[in-house]
């Protein structure tokens, strides 16, 4: 990753190079204590966050996890999500709408987060899409339209 970095920002400067947090184990831990510290080459830290196939257990221990880590450092990197979704085959649309809304809230309330990607488009090659493989919105895309609306309201 350091070399990684180094490459990229003599390329160029203003890139942001980031890490992604996803597994929350040991590994991701120390990884994650590395790239957040003041110094090292990484620019953006990255978390992962999805309803396991276990239901909103998993994803809750990772948000908690994830917040922990950030209160590590008194002035955090940025940090992004960069992937955040549902199973809506496994656990119904109605979860997978809530998954996401729970992560937006939490993600809104942690100050170093600075932007969050919900993960996926589609259910063309994947089973967590916003539109079903038949082409239909599932309900938490306007979940995911209202909280755009008015997180863009909060900031005017």
């Amino acid at each position: 990753f350091t070399r990684a970095s180094r490459i990229a920002h003599y390329i160029y400067p203003r890139i942001k190079v980031s890490v992604p947090m996803s597994s929350y184990g040991t590994r991701d831990s120390t990884l994650y204590a590395w790239a957040a510290r003041p110094g090292s080459p990484i620019d953006v830290v990255g978390f992962s966050l999805f309803a396991g196939f276990d239901g909103a257990r998993s994803l809750d221990t990772h948000l908690r996890v994830a917040q922990r880590w950030m209160q590590q450092f008194p002035k955090p990197k940025e940090h992004w999500v960069f992937a955040a979704g549902g199973y809506p085959l496994v656990h119904g649309e109605e979860n997978q709408l809530r998954t996401i809304w729970g992560v937006l809230a939490w993600a809104t309330a942690e100050v170093p987060i600075k932007g969050l990607v919900v993960y996926e488009a589609g259910d063309y090659n994947s089973v967590r899409g916003l539109r079903a493989a038949g082409g239909r919105l599932r309900p938490a895309t306007g979940a995911i339209l209202r909280a755009e609306k008015g997180l863009r309201a909060g900031t005017q």
